[in-house]
């Protein structure tokens, strides 16, 4: 948590790279109770989840409560509140929908070993601003491992790329 406030209090974005099948309804309920917290500092960003069947994810969770945890189901039965009628997480389907969203921002976009999706394509996009933050959130030992790989040949080129236009080329007539 400490991360992503600090991030965003440098004006950088914060990338979640998340499974939509796997902790995404976990990590968007707490990033959202998070952020309906007044103290907690956060209301001046934007929080979204970017995925193209966001909506859909979102909108079967709701219909699912009796599944969910013991502590989800109690605050569904006391209160009536919908633990993923999320107030603040904004679901978006493409980039441009999440480029009208303002930053800096939290964004959880699927897929988690970004070898292909939305959080390869934020991650190149973004990885260029040290600003910014990536937060991985795979326990897969082997999938962790493509990811480093990945990131450190993203890292080479971005050095390649810095090399030669910081190169002066100068010619002779």
């Amino acid at each position: 948590m400490t991360n992503i406030l600090q991030t965003l209090r440098n004006n950088g974005n914060v990338l979640i790279a998340v499974d939509t099948a796997g902790r995404v309804l976990e990590l968007a309920h707490m990033l959202d109770q998070l952020w309906r917290n007044k103290e907690s500092g956060l209301l001046a960003y934007s929080l979204a989840l970017l995925n193209n069947v966001s909506y859909n994810v979102v909108e079967f969770a709701k219909s699912q409560i009796e599944w969910m945890s013991d502590k989800l189901m109690r605050s569904f039965e006391g209160a009536r509140n919908n633990p993923f009628q999320f107030k603040h997480l904004q679901l978006c389907h493409s980039l441009s929908e999440l480029n009208k969203v303002s930053s800096p921002k939290v964004v959880l976009a699927s897929s988690p070993d970004m070898e292909s999706g939305f959080s390869r394509e934020l991650f190149l996009q973004w990885c260029s601003n040290p600003n910014n933050s990536l937060i991985i959130t795979t326990r897969y030992v082997h999938e962790f491992s493509k990811i480093l790989l990945f990131l450190q040949v993203c890292v080479e080129l971005l050095q390649c790329i810095r090399m030669a236009f910081s190169t002066k080329v100068m010619f002779s007539n």
